[in-house]
């Protein structure tokens, strides 16, 4: 068990660089504000101000929302923009060779980076 921590300690520590990483607790309680924000949001930017503690919490540098489900910017430089995403289907299924590529982090919430 505590070798599948570790995969996850490492996507979690890269996405939020020197920033704190973020822990199983935290990701839990972002995977269901974000759940609240796609039921209740239409697709767009969320403003700073609309970003529940969950969310403010890890960080991110902008928050929005598309068809496929929230993304939450944790680094962006020039085309290249990484991050968490919570899907709006719970069956997503990351397929591989794609752009945005979609790693599992825990139980509905992916790391993403986006190559552009």
């Amino acid at each position: 068990m505590k070798t599948a921590l570790i995969p996850f300690l490492f996507v979690v520590a890269t996405l939020t660089g020197c920033g704190s990483a973020a822990n199983e607790e935290e990701l839990v309680a972002f995977a269901q504000g974000a759940s609240r924000i796609l039921k209740t949001s239409g697709e767009g930017e969320l403003s700073r101000g609309s970003w529940s503690s969950p969310l403010s919490n890890l960080e991110p540098t902008r928050v929005y929302v598309t068809k496929e489900g929230l993304y939450l910017v944790i680094s962006s430089s020039f085309a290249d923009e990484r991050g968490l995403f919570v899907p709006r289907n719970p069956d997503f299924a990351p397929r591989a060779g794609t752009d945005p590529t979609y790693t599992p982090v825990r139980s509905g919430v992916f790391a993403y980076r986006i190559k552009g």
